[in-house]
């Protein structure tokens, strides 16, 4: 039993840290995104998300927090750059202007997954237990009996 419980929990937490990967990779993508939005001719983000993050205000403070949630550094793929660059495709200008007020950011912050395991909406349940079979008590027709005989009713409403 003991094996099994080690087994799960093991198990849970490679789950949780896919599931934090995950959630790293999503806030990686909004922050670029966001650059992109920010200064689409840009050679390279790294330097950009520097420049932003040493200004003040929001957007910057925002920047400074994904830095912080992602380790400390950006690193970005070739095939994130690749997906810039279908984004920038199809970026309204509607989209554009919704990135660069931070939602998309700020979207990706309040992502479940970066939550502490104890806070997780799955665990606030309370744990359903199911009372062990009597195998030897099966019954051929498990419908409760009924007590007494039925009979018809009368219509509800005035009677005429």
């Amino acid at each position: 039993m003991r094996a099994i419980e080690a087994r799960a929990r093991k198990v849970e937490q490679s789950n949780l840290a896919a599931q934090r990967e995950a959630a790293a990779l999503r806030l990686s993508r909004e922050v670029a995104r966001l650059l992109r939005c920010l200064d689409p001719s840009a050679a390279d983000l790294a330097p950009l998300a520097e420049a932003q993050a040493a200004r003040p205000g929001p957007l910057a403070e925002r920047i400074r927090k994904a830095k912080h949630c992602l380790g400390g550094k950006f690193t970005w793929t070739e095939q994130t750059r690749w997906e810039l660059q279908q984004f920038l495709k199809d970026l309204t200008p509607n989209d554009k202007q919704s990135r660069l007020s931070g939602s998309s950011l700020g979207a990706a912050f309040a992502d479940y997954r970066w939550t502490q395991p104890s806070q997780r909406p799955q665990e606030v349940l309370t744990q359903v237990g199911l009372a062990p079979a009597e195998f030897g008590e099966l019954k051929h027709h498990p419908r409760p009996a009924i007590g007494q005989e039925l009979h018809p009713r009368r219509p509800a409403g005035p009677q005429v």
